[in-house]
């Protein structure tokens, strides 16, 4: 006898146990024999994704800029195992934020979960590769469930702010006690 899964789920994970009885009354012999298995589950890798605000253009010393890291999970996972998503900002092996959000109980409808970082005001030392790291893991740990983690990273470049360019212009000569106009651009 066997058993088959059309698609694994969490809530699949466990020890499977296999009993065999062969018993043969006619000669009064029974013999048994059982086995398991452990099916461990590795949970499917979070769908990451980077953007940030501004979305283009070039980012300058003493503005703002805020870069959310969207995770996306897959429909199939169980709602009889809570899960969460661990979010970690890090640049240059140093971490600089973490926070978990516990995932909905019905993730049917493919939810999404966003962790935002801001960096205000920008200098020049903020330039860097910042990685967003999504990790999903049981709300509590389950010994036949394994985590799943993903990550992605957005290069940061940070420029001086230019210095003004100005311009003066003048209309005709400057003669006493008539109008004379001066533009500055």
């Amino acid at each position: 006898r066997s058993m088959a899964f059309t698609s694994i789920n969490t809530s699949d994970a466990g020890v499977y146990q296999c009993n065999a009885v062969i018993s043969i009354p006619e000669i009064s012999v029974t013999v048994s024999s059982s086995d398991s298995h452990d099916l461990i589950v590795q949970l499917p890798e979070p769908a990451v994704a980077i953007t940030r605000e501004p979305a283009s253009g070039a980012l300058y010393a003493g503005t703002q800029v805020t870069l959310m890291c969207l995770s996306e999970l897959m429909e199939y996972l169980s709602a009889n195992v809570p899960l969460k998503i661990e979010f970690t900002w890090s640049r240059v092996d140093k971490n600089i934020s973490r926070n978990t959000i516990t995932v909905k109980n019905n993730p049917s409808d493919r939810p999404s979960y966003t962790s935002t970082l801001n960096i205000s005001p920008l200098s020049v030392e903020d330039m860097a590769d910042y990685v967003c790291q999504a990790k999903l893991t049981p709300v509590s740990p389950v010994q036949y469930i394994r985590t799943s983690t993903a990550e992605l990273s957005e290069s940061i470049t940070v420029e001086a702010l230019p210095p003004p360019s100005i311009t003066i212009t003048s209309e005709g000569p400057s003669i006493a006690g008539q109008s004379y106009t001066l533009s500055c651009s």
